[in-house]
């Protein structure tokens, strides 16, 4: 197990201690993403929830597209 970070006396254990803080956060991460895939494929398309193209996100978030932003 690391050390906590005040405890840490070395570039060795801080390294450690980041490395495992890596490896928590990415196992977190794969947990969400599938959490998101569940989602997707629980989404009732007559819901309201859409995947959509990106544009269409943009439009549904914003109100306008990435292009009218541009514009201005």
């Amino acid at each position: 197990m690391p050390k906590l970070p005040e405890a840490c006396t070395t570039m060795a254990e801080v390294r450690e201690g980041v490395d495992a803080l890596d490896r928590e956060l990415v196992a977190l991460l794969a947990t969400r993403f599938g959490y998101m895939r569940a989602a997707a494929d629980q989404a009732d398309p007559r819901s309201g929830a859409r995947r959509g193209t990106q544009s269409q996100r943009d439009r549904r978030c914003c109100g306008r597209s990435r292009g009218a932003r541009a514009a201005g």
